[in-house]
Formats: C-alpha cells, structure tokens, sequence
C-alpha cells in the first residue's frame, strides 16, 4: 500500500511501508529521542478488580517506593460529575501517601524531604470528549494535576462500545476527540475552567518538532490561581498548568502497524506522557511483545514514553532501561501483583522476604474485610489476588488449588499459612 493523505491533508506512511511516521530514518535507541528523560520512574499499572483504593493503600504501606499509582478506570457519564464510589476511588483521604498534584516543581536531593512519596493518577474511560473535559473538571478540583485516558482496555465488555483500545479503530474519531479536549480546555467550555492564555512553546521542543517534520501545538496554560496544582518548572514561571493529558495506549486494534498513524495523531498534541503496551487489542495479554513497533513508536514520539508490558522482573526492568535509555518511565502491572516489592528490587534493594509478603497479605485480608463486612467478599477477592501471588511458588501447585478451595477466612488462612510454611525461597 503506498501513501495516503492523513487527517491534517498531508502524506503519511500507511501500514505495511517501512518507513516511520515521518518518512526520515529515525535515530537508534539512546540517540536523540523527543522527550529524554535521566531519571527513569517506576509506575503501577491499574488493574481493574485488583489495584483498587485498598490495595493502593496496603501495598504502599509495605512496600514504597512506586512514583505513580494509577486507577483502575472510572467511567465518565453524562452528567460529568463522579458517583459516590467514584469519588471513594480517589478521595485524598482514601489514598495516604499519593498525591494528587504532580506538577511540583523539582526538588534538590537535600530539599526533598517534604515531598509527596508518589502520585495518584486518576485513569478515565470515555469516548465522548464533552464528559471528558467535565470529570477532569471534577478531578481538578480535587487537586489532581494529570488525568490518564485509557486507550489500551481490549475486554470484550467495553471494546464494542467504541471505548478503551476500541477508540483505536477510528483514528480521525480520535484526533477529533483530542481536538475537542484541548480546545474546550483552551476556550473554557466547561463549567467551571479557568480563564486560559497560551505562551510560546519550550525551544527544545520546537527543535524536537523540527527534527520530526510537523510543528508541535501550544502549551496549554492557566492564568488564575488554583490550590492544589503547582507549577510545572520547565515551562513559564509566570503561568499555571491545568491538569495535564496522559494517555495509555495499544499500538492498534488488529495490526501492530496501526500505531503508525496513531502516533502521528500523538505527535500533534502537547501530552504528558505516551504510555505504550506494545499489542494490539486482538493480542490481549498472551501475544509476544511487538518491541519491533515500539521501538519505532519510541524513537519517533515527541512526548515523553513509558514502557508497560511484561515486566516481572527486576531483571526485565534493567532489560528495557538499558534498550531504551530515554524512557520516562517503566510501568508494572502483573509482576507487582506477583511480587510486591519488584520496584524495590529494580531499584537494587533487598527482595522480597516471605515475613513481610505473609504480613501484607494478612493485612490486605483484613482491609478488604473492614471494607465490605463481608468476610466471603473479601475472601473473594484474596482468591482473585492469589491467581497472581501464586506465581512466586512455583513448586507449589498445590497451594493456589487449597487457597481456591477455601470456603472460610479460617481455611483460607491455614491454606496460606502452608503456602508460606513449605516455601524455602521465591
């Protein structure tokens, strides 16, 4: 297939050219990349069923050291306004030690005591641009200062209708979304928004918009004061963000070279961070990794990129850190739920001990039955967490069938207990 005009009316490379986006060779991983970034941050994926508020909660309290938590997806509605659980999710003071401002300026290594320990992220799931722009309203008024849209969920419950990587499918839908975000933003549509002004763009990045071939949009910023949010410090001294755009995304619904166009449509907007999963919708979870793709995605992307996918261990973070010096960040999904203190280990500290793992699962047991008052819900959703947990004892088969099998919190425990008990080492 040869060329064919993209949204804005100019040539792009289709599927199935070996060209880049840009149609330049592109540079080699380390070389000059659009968003460098020297010091790369680890960040827990959100996990709908699994890494909610409670979970948030415990792991941080045994296990610190994650620079951003983000929500399992909230749905946006009609009315723009969250609902009780919603707000629940991501209330402040459900979340200690996660804040919700991320645009604090940068801290000297003696001045960074009284600096949040990490972040929360609020992840939404819409299609439609208007309660979009509402619910990150609503979240800015919490004080949160980056607001994530997943473009990544492949379930069969949420892909059908047109959210979630189904967003993919159409790709002038998505620059239209995009549009409508950034200029409702700009214009203050949405009830509530500050008055905006635009300043003039960074000079490092109308020279990365250079080197890529279109010209990078302006940066949105606010000119009335809003408690919570602080400012960003690479961009005007004078001005205040609104909350910042980050996307997770697939690299397409069918074809891995889809992302091709989708990054084109990235390109033109002035995100906070390009969180990649390298498969595509069709692939879910089980498919090898498309690295061929996201290193072209990498090397061409003119917002900052974080890597998320099948990193289980520390060794695999070292893997894609040294692959991809430039990257912001590594996001973590699964292998934290199988071992709690990967980051920990990432970051060259201690593995993890059997004592502190037994205590923070007892802990977590008990959290989730404070929460429900219902000992067979939280048992539930202990069976769930083990489906993952179970994988750091792999000798023990056995274990996860007697964890499964537990009709108590009682049996339940003594399941574990034997778990624990036979294991010599993870």
């Amino acid at each position: 297939m040869g060329t064919e005009k993209n949204i804005s009316g100019t040539e792009m490379n289709m599927p199935g050219t070996e060209q880049n986006i840009s149609g330049t060779e592109m540079n080699m991983p380390g070389t000059e990349q659009g968003a460098p970034c020297s010091a790369p941050g680890y960040y827990f994926a959100p996990m709908e069923g699994f890494t909610g508020r409670i979970y948030r909660r415990v792991h941080h309290k045994y296990f610190p050291g994650i620079d951003k938590y983000f929500t399992p997806f909230l749905p946006t509605h009609l009315s723009g306004s969250l609902s009780a659980k919603e707000r629940r999710e991501v209330d402040p003071a459900n979340n200690p030690g996660q804040s919700p401002v991320v645009n604090l300026p940068q801290k000297s290594e003696a001045d960074k005591s009284d600096r949040p320990a990490c972040f929360l992220i609020p992840q939404l799931l819409s299609k439609d641009s208007g309660q979009f722009v509402l619910t990150a309203k609503a979240l800015a008024d919490l004080g949160f200062g980056e607001i994530n849209l997943n473009l990544g969920c492949p379930s069969a419950t949420v892909v059908p209708k047109g959210r979630g990587s189904g967003m993919l499918k159409n790709p002038e839908a998505l620059n239209r979304f995009f549009e409508e975000i950034f200029a409702n933003l700009a214009d203050g549509n949405a009830p509530g928004l500050k008055k905006q002004i635009f300043i003039p763009e960074r000079p490092e990045a109308i020279n990365e918009s250079e080197k890529c071939g279109t010209a990078r949009p302006h940066v949105l910023m606010s000119v009335s004061e809003r408690p919570g949010i602080l400012n960003e410090p690479d961009y005007a001294d004078t001005a205040e963000t609104q909350p910042r755009i980050s996307v997770k995304t697939r690299l397409g619904l069918t074809d891995p070279a889809e992302c091709r166009v989708l990054l084109d449509i990235f390109n033109r907007y002035d995100f906070k961070e390009l969180i990649i999963h390298p498969r595509t919708r069709e692939d879910f979870y089980k498919s090898p990794l498309h690295m061929d793709y996201f290193t072209e995605m990498y090397r061409a992307s003119r917002n900052p990129v974080v890597f998320n996918g099948d990193i289980k261990t520390a060794a695999d973070c070292r893997r894609i850190l040294e692959t991809y010096p430039d990257l912001k960040a590594v996001m973590i999904g699964r292998g934290l739920l199988i071992n709690p203190a990967l980051v920990r280990e990432a970051r060259g500290g201690k593995p993890l001990e059997k004592e502190e793992y037994r205590a923070f699962l007892k802990e977590l047991f008990a959290a989730y039955e404070d929460e429900y008052q219902s000992e067979g819900n939280a048992l539930s959703k202990m069976k769930d967490l083990w489906t993952f947990a179970s994988q750091a004892f792999p000798e023990n088969p056995a274990g996860l069938r007697s964890v499964k099998k537990a009709g108590t919190g009682s049996e339940y425990n003594m399941a574990v207990d034997k778990i624990f008990c036979s294991a010599e080492t993870f």
